[in-house]
């Protein structure tokens, strides 16, 4: 007896069996790019790190370099400055000497202090420097 129910029937079959491998298993293609993909992501990252830090290296080689010629330009440049005010004090000093004036000896001149004197009134200051009494004027200081 034939049966004309397709479900009951060996050929259609509801379920099926699978040939050899579970579907909701990933495969073993897809595990094995997952995992280089991991390699080769770390392996990036290795490779850029180090040529990071080789540049930072070289960056700060590059500014210690430029740190030392900076001062050695300064030390250069401080030694021109004194060596132009040696050389300014030098002429000054041949200028005196040919007017016949003749430098102070050591200790002869004592700064007293910097400031300016008073706008009231600049002879008493000039007076009290000198050490001159206020009521007597010299002839030489003039108000």
């Amino acid at each position: 007896m034939t049966t004309f129910n397709p479900a009951f029937s060996p050929t259609a079959t509801a379920y099926r069996p699978h040939a050899g491998r579970d579907r909701s298993q990933p495969s073993l293609m897809s595990r094995l790019l997952f995992i280089i993909l991991i390699v080769v992501g770390i392996v990036g990252i290795a490779v850029t790190y180090v040529r990071i830090n080789e540049k930072r290296t070289n960056l700060l080689e590059s500014i210690d370099s430029l740190e030392n010629t900076i001062a050695i330009r300064n030390k250069e440049l401080n030694n021109l400055r004194v060596t132009a005010e040696c050389h300014k004090g030098r002429c000054v000093l041949m200028q005196a000497q040919a007017l016949g004036l003749q430098p102070p000896e050591l200790g002869q001149v004592i700064r007293l202090h910097r400031s300016e004197p008073p706008a009231s009134n600049p002879w008493e200051h000039e007076t009290a420097v000198a050490g001159v009494n206020l009521g007597i004027r010299p002839a030489s200081i003039t108000p």
